[in-house]
């Protein structure tokens, strides 16, 4: 702080986007921080130094506090394990880095009358207000740092500008406060600074700093590891620097090995965790089997453009950063800093595009991306410094470019705060609805992707001229397995038996089903019982998605004995349910019917019918 100055324009910019978080903040005040994702990462520590309940086995407590503070819809945040536990999904990076300030707020609240020491009263809600805004200034203070190492303070103060107020690092710093990417990008200054510093003085310190930078970055979200690569490749321009590193990291094997362990540190406390709640060091604790990293098929083009999410249409200054990228590769303009910031770019994109829910949920444009927006804003520095050494015209043409991605940058994300963009149902004809304009239209909800969260039946009714419904043939039966086949004669009879639990699955490839997940599915039947149903053994129709063997989206119905038992009357019932996000056209449909009780159970007439709306869906 010894070199601060008011007068210095870098220093100004920060000072100037310190007030606009302020101001946003407390203009846009939030009512629950400690809610959804932010709830389950923040569980470990009321977990530990509140309830002495590391793994949730007493859910009374947390009930309580879901009654009381309205977290959570479901806890879909953590996961019962055959040992009695309950595994938090997260990794505990974020509750690390929390941990001062929720000591602070548990003091606080331990020394006040006002609020209950239950982990979650308004003092721990500020708690994570506070650390939030002292990760975020932290950020733009070191990416100063970071910035002054390759530009003079005037590209420094342009690239600031931009950083905060032309990108969506301006709403998850107003909007999102407690969500992991604002932190990271603070993660991330301090990762290319301290590579800039270890490659210049490869100390035990630098060595420490940066090994454990990059370990506690990974354990707040491990797809952080691709930051490796930046320190890794720093420094090689061309084939000989590549050798000249290989002996600059022998020469340095020790400091070397101190940076490692500094890594692998960090790791150990969620291995504990695993090891004592599961008895295995190596645990899988995300349990959704329709999400997950496809690897081989990811959604390059719906990342980058599309309307739902696309980072490049929502972020555009960043097609200039990419475009910067090329240019500075083009012109042989090789810095120490090249090979690392493009390799990295390459592989956060391809990595972070395979995600199966690539919109990352509700957000203005891609949150998952924000964290590493230093490394971008690099390569744009140095096409700057170029294009303001030519012509006026040029000049202004540039700052007429970056004006107007501003202007659209800041204008969306109060649209997208005030609902006028959706923050994760956005389709082409929604985003045009609005475009520019603060009023709403009567419509949008029609224009929207399909509220999956809504009642189907109601979804249906209130919207029937939008869709078209398109029925399989009728499930065929052949020795007493069901099968699916396109000649099928209708009214053949299935029967479970009395001793017979469950009746045989029915498979179908999703793809021979819908050409979209953006519809909902009913399966109907009709349905015979010999004998009265026990209230407390309701027969039960399964659904589910099968993923290379493993389920997701499983939905369950009860038939109810009502329908059931009429004598010798075949009684009609239906499934209505959305469609999940499917991860591959290659997965499967799968439903059966659960019997439970003694009876026997006769099945006709099962069809599956998917009503796809009727207009187009971007």
């Amino acid at each position: 702080m010894s070199n601060f100055s008011i007068q210095k324009p870098n220093n100004i910019a920060i000072l100037f986007c310190v007030i606009i978080l302020f101001l946003g903040i407390y203009v846009y005040f939030p009512k629950n921080v400690l809610s959804w994702d932010t709830f389950g990462a923040y569980l470990y520590l009321p977990a530990n130094f509140i309830y002495g309940d590391t793994y949730i086995q007493n859910m009374d407590w947390i009930n309580q506090i879901n009654s009381t503070y309205n977290n959570t819809p479901s806890f879909y945040q953590f996961a019962p394990h055959s040992s009695g536990n309950n595994i938090i999904q997260y990794p505990s990076g974020f509750a690390l880095i929390y941990l001062p300030f929720f000591l602070l707020a548990h003091l606080f609240a331990s020394l006040s009358s006002s609020f209950p020491e239950d982990g979650f009263s308004l003092p721990y809600q500020m708690a994570i207000i506070l650390g939030h805004v002292f990760y975020i200034i932290s950020g733009l203070i070191l990416a100063n740092k970071v910035l002054l190492h390759f530009f003079n303070e005037k590209i420094t103060t342009i690239l600031l500008l931009i950083l905060f107020f032309s990108t969506n690092f301006l709403f998850i710093s107003v909007f999102m406060i407690g969500m992991p990417h604002g932190h990271l990008f603070a993660f991330y200054a301090l990762i290319i600074l301290y590579t800039i510093k270890w490659h210049k003085n490869p100390s035990k310190k630098n060595s420490i700093i940066l090994g454990a930078t990059i370990g506690i970055a990974c354990l707040i979200r491990a797809s952080e590891i691709l930051s490796i690569f930046i320190p890794l490749l720093w420094n090689i321009t061309n084939k000989a620097s590549v050798l000249q590193k290989i002996e600059f990291l022998k020469t340095n094997g020790k400091n070397v090995g101190i940076m490692i362990l500094s890594f692998i540190l960090p790791a150990f406390i969620q291995l504990s965790y695993y090891k004592t709640g599961t008895g295995d060091y190596f645990y899988n604790a995300y349990q959704n089997h329709g999400e997950g990293f496809d690897l081989a098929t990811p959604y390059l083009s719906n990342f980058l453009f599309s309307y739902r999410k696309g980072w490049l249409l929502y972020t555009p200054i960043m097609l200039i950063a990419l475009g910067s990228l090329i240019w500075m590769w083009k012109n042989k303009n090789k810095n120490q800093a090249l090979v690392s910031l493009s390799v990295f770019t390459v592989l956060n994109i391809y990595l972070l595009s395979s995600w199966t829910c690539w919109w990352y949920a509700e957000s203005f444009g891609q949150r998952s991306m924000v964290q590493s927006y230093l490394i971008y804003i690099i390569p744009l520095g140095f096409l700057i410094q170029h294009l303001l050494k030519q012509n006026k015209k040029i000049i202004l043409s540039l700052g007429l470019i970056i004006g107007v991605f501003t202007f659209l940058n800041i204008f969306q994300s109060y649209q997208t705060n005030n609902g006028l963009i959706h923050p994760s149902r956005t389709t082409k004809e929604s985003y045009w609805a609005h475009f520019l304009s603060l009023n709403f239209d009567p419509n949008f909800d029609n224009l929207l992707l399909l509220d999956k969260g809504r009642n189907p039946a109601e979804e249906l009714q209130n919207s029937a001229k939008n869709y078209k419904a398109t029925s399989t043939p009728m499930i065929n039966f052949d020795s007493q397995k069901w099968v699916y086949t396109k000649n099928v004669e209708e009214n053949m009879v299935y029967e479970i038996i009395s001793d017979q639990e469950y009746s045989s699955v029915v498979q179908i490839p999703f793809g021979e089903l819908s050409n979209t997940d953006e519809a909902i599915y009913k399966v109907s039947a009709e349905v015979l019982t010999n004998q009265p149903i026990d209230q407390n053994n309701k027969p039960i129709l399964v659904t589910k998605m099968i993923h290379k063997k493993k389920a997701y989206s499983d939905k369950y119905m009860e038939i109810q004995p009502e329908i059931l038992h009429t004598e010798n009357t075949w009684q009609k019932v239906e499934m209505l349910n959305f469609i999940p996000t499917v991860r591959n056209p290659k997965d499967k449909f799968e439903f059966f019917v659960w019997k439970r009780g003694n009876e026997v159970l006769k099945i006709r007439n099962i069809q599956v019918t998917i009503y796809t709306k009727t207009q187009s869906l971007n």
